[in-house]
C-alpha cells in the first residue's frame, strides 16, 4: 500500500495544475475579449483583413488555386502575386478549421471563426509555456509563469480577439518549438528531432519571426558547443532542424520562401553552425572511433563526412558566384545600436514609417511587461544559480537576445513576452519555495522551543520576514494583474473602426471610417481604383471592396514612392502622377477638425522622404521645412507644404470651419495652429464625400485630357 501515496500526490497535483490552467486560460481569455463585448465582431488593424481575403479565397476556391491567385484587387496595376508575398500558414488553417466544421454540419460564420483565432493561440501559448517552465523548475514554476504570459499586456496587446495576425500563430509555434527542441536534446532521437523541425517549418509558413527563432536555435547549438557539451543529441536535433527546414523553405511547398530568401545574410549563421557540428562530428568520429556514446545509432563515419562535404562544398559555391543576398531590411532594424539601419532610413525611408519599428521607450517596458521587468533577472539568477541544464541555457538566451531586439525594435516585445513571463514565473516560485519552506519550519520550530528564548525569537523573527515576502509575492502578482487588466481594457481593447474620443471624463466614438468603407461600397464603380497612403489599403479592399493602388505589404516602395509624390506634390505635379498610377478617387484621413493626430498630414515627412527617391523625382524635402527646420501648417508654413496636394484635400473648405471658440476660423485641432492656406480652388479633383466629423475626406479625380 506505501506506493500509493506518491500516486496520490502526483494526481493530486496534475488536478491542482489543471484547476490553475484552467483559470489562466480563462483570464487570458477574459481580457482578450474586452473589445468584442464594447465594439462588437471587427477585425483589428490592417493586417488582418487582408489575411481574412486570403481565408475566404481558399474556402472559395480550395489550396490549389491559391499558389495561382494573383490579386488584382491591390497594387495596381501589377496586382500582387499572393503566395509568394504572404506567410499563409494561419489561412490555411482556419480554412481547413472551416471547412471541417462544416463537413460536421456546425454552422459558423467565416469571419466570426477569424476573429477568434488568436483566443485558440492564446490557449495554446499558456499550454506551451506550462509544458516548457514544468521541465526547467516544475509544475508549479510552469502554472505561475502560464498564469503571467496569459496576461502579459506586451504578448496580450497583439494576440487580442480579432487580431488575425500571424504573429498570434507564430508566438504560439514559437513556444512549441522551444520545447520540442528541448526534448530533442534529452533524447537525441531522430523522433523528437523530426517533431522539432516539423514544428519550425510550420511557424516559417506561418510568421516572419522563424528567422529569428533558427538563430536562437543556432546561438544555442553553438553556446553548447563552447561549453563542451556537444554530443550526440545536440548534433542530431540541429541537424535534423536546420536540413529539414532549409529543404521545404527551398522547395514549392514553401512560396513565401523559396531558395533566395534562404541566401540572405540573416540564414548565415545558423548555415555556418549547421557546418560547424558537421566539423566536430568529424572530429568525434576521428578522435573515438571506438566510443558508441558520442555518436552511434547510425551516425557514422562515412554520413557525418558527406555532410561536411556537401556543406562546406554549398558554402563554397555561395561565396564564389556570390550567391549571398544582404540582409532584409526588418533585420536590419535590429542592428539599431550599430547605427547600420541608417541606411534602410537614407534609401527605403518608407519601411521606417511605421510606428511600432522604433526602438522601445521605459514607458513601454512598463506598460507592457510590469513588475516582470524587474523579475526577469532575478529569473535568470535562479536559473545559473547552480549548473544550468541546456533548456535553462536556452531560455536565459532567449531572454537576453529578445530583450535586445525590444530595445531596437517595440514590435520585438511580442516575442520578449513570453520569455519575460517565464523568468518572471521561475523567480516567483523559486522565492517562494525558498521562504516557504522556512514559513513552516520557523512556524513548526517556534512551538517547540518556548524554553529557549533567543532560539525561539530567532524563528519568530524568520517566520514573521518569510510571511513578508511572501505576502509581497502576492501583492506584486496581484498588482500584475490589476495592471494587466487595465493596460488591455483601456490601452488595447479600443474599437478597431471607430475613433474614440475623450471628452472630459466622457468618451465619444466616432464611426466614421465605418460610413466611408460603406459609402465607397455603394457610390463608386466596382472597377473603381482608390488612391491613398499605404496603410488604408488593406481595409478598402477588405471592407469597401475595391482595387487600391498600394498597401501594407510594402512589396513595391518605388510605386508607393509615386502615391507619396501625387500626395506631396502641387496640384499640377499631382495630378500627372494620380493619371499615370490611373487613380479615380483619392482618400485621405484628416484628424484636424476632431484632433484625431494619427492622420494623414502626421505622415507626410515619410511621404516627403518617399517621393524624393524616385529617380526622376523634383521633390526637395528643404522645400517643405522652414529656415528653423520646421514643419509648419500656419501662416509661416513653407509654399511648397501649403500648396502640396495632400494639404489642399486636408484643409478643403476648412478654412471656413470654427472648430474651437476660443481660436480663429480654420484651427487644426492636432497642429494647434490656424491654417496658412484657407481659400483655394481644386482644379484636378473634385469632393465627392467628407464623413460627419471629417475624419475621412474622398475626392474623385477629374478627367481633364492633355494639360500639356
Amino acid at each position: 500500500m506505501a506506493p500509493t501515496k506518491p500516486v496520490q500526490a502526483e494526481n493530486k497535483l496534475d488536478m491542482e495544475a489543471v484547476a490553475a490552467l484552467l483559470v489562466a486560460c480563462a483570464a487570458g481569455l477574459a481580457i482578450r475579449t474586452v473589445s468584442l463585448s464594447r465594439h462588437g465582431f471587427h477585425l483589428r488593424d490592417n493586417n488582418p483583413y487582408f489575411n481574412y481575403r486570403i481565408t475566404e479565397h481558399l474556402v472559395t476556391h480550395g489550396s490549389g488555386d491559391f499558389h495561382d491567385w494573383y490579386d488584382h484587387n491591390s497594387w495596381y496595376p501589377f496586382g500582387r502575386d499572393v503566395a509568394s508575398t504572404t506567410n499563409s500558414g494561419l489561412p490555411m488553417l482556419t480554412a481547413g478549421l472551416f471547412q471541417a466544421l462544416t463537413f460536421c454540419s456546425l454552422n459558423v460564420d467565416l469571419k466570426t471563426l477569424c476573429i477568434y483565432m488568436p483566443l485558440l493561440f492564446t490557449v495554446i501559448s499558456i499550454l506551451a509555456v506550462y509544458k516548457l517552465v514544468k521541465d526547467i523548475k516544475g509544475g508549479w514554476a510552469g502554472i505561475t509563469s502560464a498564469y503571467l504570459v496569459a496576461l502579459c499586456p506586451g504578448l496580450a496587446g497583439r494576440t487580442l480577439a480579432g487580431a488575425y495576425d500571424g504573429e498570434c500563430m507564430g508566438i504560439a509555434l514559437m513556444l512549441w518549438t522551444f520545447y520540442f527542441w528541448n526534448q530533442s536534446l534529452k533524447t537525441g532521437s531522430i523522433q523528437d528531432g523530426l517533431i522539432s523541425a516539423v514544428s519550425y517549418i510550420i511557424l516559417g509558413l506561418s510568421w516572419g519571426g522563424h528567422v529569428y527563432v533558427i538563430n536562437l536555435l543556432a546561438l544555442h547549438t553553438f553556446t553548447l558547443a563552447l561549453l563542451g557539451r556537444f554530443g550526440r543529441n545536440i548534433y542530431m536535433s540541429y541537424s535534423v532542424t536546420f536540413a529539414l527546414g532549409a529543404f521545404v523553405f527551398s522547395s514549392n511547398f514553401a512560396p513565401n520562401m523559396g531558395f533566395e530568401r534562404l541566401c540572405r545574410l540573416e540564414f548565415l549563421f545558423p548555415a555556418v553552425i549547421f557546418a560547424f557540428c558537421q566539423v566536430l562530428a568529424a572530429s568525434h568520429v576521428s578522435r573515438q572511433p571506438s566510443d558508441k556514446a558520442s555518436i552511434r545509432d547510425g551516425l557514422g563515419t562515412i554520413q557525418v563526412l558527406l555532410s561536411l562535404f556537401f556543406v562546406l562544398g554549398g558554402l563554397f559555391l555561395f561565396f564564389k558566384y556570390d550567391l549571398l543576398t544582404p540582409f532584409s531590411p526588418r533585420s536590419l532594424f535590429l542592428s539599431r545600436p550599430f547605427g547600420f539601419d541608417e541606411v534602410i532610413r537614407q534609401t527605403n525611408p518608407l519601411l521606417v514609417s511605421p510606428g511600432n519599428v522604433v526602438p522601445a521607450t521605459w514607458a513601454s517596458f512598463y506598460l507592457d511587461l510590469e513588475m516582470l521587468m524587474a523579475l526577469l533577472p532575478v529569473g535568470v539568477y535562479f536559473l545559473m544559480k547552480e549548473d544550468p541544464s541546456d533548456a535553462e541555457i536556452l531560455v536565459i538566451l532567449y531572454a537576453a537576445s529578445s530583450l535586445y531586439g525590444t530595445g531596437a525594435v517595440v514590435r520585438f516585445m511580442v516575442v520578449l513576452a513570453p520569455a519575460a513571463s517565464i523568468l518572471g514565473g521561475i523567480a516567483i516560485t523559486s522565492i517562494a519555495e525558498s521562504y516557504g519552506a522556512n514559513l513552516f519550519s520557523s512556524q513548526g520550530h517556534s512551538k517547540k522551543g518556548k524554553d529557549i528564548k533567543s532560539v525561539a525569537a530567532w524563528k519568530q523573527e524568520s517566520y514573521e520576514y518569510s510571511l513578508a515576502v511572501i505576502g509581497s509575492l502576492g501583492l506584486l502578482t496581484l498588482l500584475f494583474t490589476l495592471h494587466s487588466v487595465w493596460v488591455n481594457s483601456e490601452h488595447y481593447s479600443t474599437s478597431p473602426l471607430a475613433v474614440i474620443l475623450r471628452k472630459g471624463k466622457s468618451k465619444m466614438q466616432l464611426r466614421d471610417f465605418e460610413t466611408s468603407f460603406e459609402w465607397i461600397k455603394n457610390n463608386t464603380p466596382e472597377d473603381a481604383k482608390i488612391l491613398a497612403w499605404w496603410d488604408h489599403g488593406y481595409r478598402i479592399s477588405t471592407l469597401a471592396n475595391r482595387t487600391t493602388i498600394c498597401d501594407g505589404a510594402l512589396i513595391n516602395t518605388t510605386h508607393v514612392a509615386k502615391v507619396a509624390q501625387a500626395l506631396v506634390g502641387t496640384e499640377a505635379v499631382a495630378y500627372s502622377a494620380l493619371r499615370d498610377l490611373q487613380a479615380d478617387y483619392v482618400f485621405v484621413v484628416f484628424g484636424g477638425f476632431v484632433g484625431f493626430a494619427a492622420d494623414d498630414l502626421g505622415k507626410i515627412p515619410w511621404m516627403i522622404r518617399a517621393a524624393k527617391t524616385l529617380p526622376s523625382s523634383t521633390i526637395d524635402e528643404a522645400d517643405y521645412y522652414t529656415s528653423k527646420n520646421q514643419l509648419r501648417f500656419d501662416s509661416r508654413g513653407s509654399p511648397a507644404l501649403l500648396n502640396s496636394l495632400l494639404y489642399k484635400l486636408s484643409f478643403h473648405r476648412f478654412g471656413n470651419v470654427l472648430t474651437s471658440k476660443t481660436q480663429g476660423i480654420g484651427f487644426d485641432k492636432v497642429r494647434k495652429v490656424e491654417i496658412g492656406n484657407k481659400h483655394f480652388d481644386l482644379d484636378s479633383v473634385e469632393e465627392v464625400f467628407t464623413s460627419e466629423n471629417w475624419l475621412v475626406r474622398i475626392y474623385k479625380v477629374k478627367h481633364l485630357g492633355n494639360r500639356g
